[in-house]
């Protein structure tokens, strides 16, 4: 018998950020997901993020920062941990993207993040990042493949896991 699949999520900045600022949405969403078996992990670039605003952001996003960082294990987020290929791939695939106009070029951690969440073998990324929602599925989808990642990341908005995992798409 095969082992079971295991259901896991990754979950951007923008998603740790609003459980600190205590949205509901954000905190239905992880209780439904834990409530169904998912595991909720963060990509090592949302956790150098959180840091980076913990101690350079302005006051309102070091508070935020600092709360996340401190209640992500009470809210059963956990960070893991990429080898040094693992992030070398998330680094070219999010050079890609860029290169290809499927993000803007600013936007680099936002490439990292989905290669580095397609690295540790999570299909989805749960975001609020309007940069990652619109990015064209099939040219991301081909992107996955030109990198030699393993696994194709569909990002997706909490509120619309949410409806799905309650059932009303």
């Amino acid at each position: 018998m095969a082992a079971p699949v295991k259901k896991r999520l990754a979950l951007d900045t923008n998603v740790v950020f609003d459980l600190a600022g205590d949205q509901a949405v954000a905190h239905d969403f992880r209780e439904v997901c834990l409530e169904l078996g998912y595991s909720l992990w963060l990509p090592p670039t949302v956790v150098e993020e959180l840091v980076y605003f913990s101690d350079r952001g302005n006051p309102r996003e070091r508070a935020t920062a600092l709360k996340s960082l401190n209640q992500l294990l009470s809210w059963k987020v956990f960070p893991f941990q990429l080898d040094d290929l693992d992030r070398y791939l998330a680094k070219r695939f999010s050079r890609l993207l860029r290169d290809r106009g499927l993000l803007p070029d600013e936007e680099d951690n936002d490439g990292r993040i989905l290669g580095e969440t397609s690295a540790e073998r999570i299909s989805m990324l749960v975001t609020c990042d309007g940069h990652i929602l619109d990015i064209d599925r099939e040219q991301l989808g081909i992107a996955f493949v030109d990198c030699d990642l393993p696994t194709a990341v569909a990002p997706i908005h909490p509120r619309l896991m949410l409806r799905v995992l309650r059932g009303r798409h």
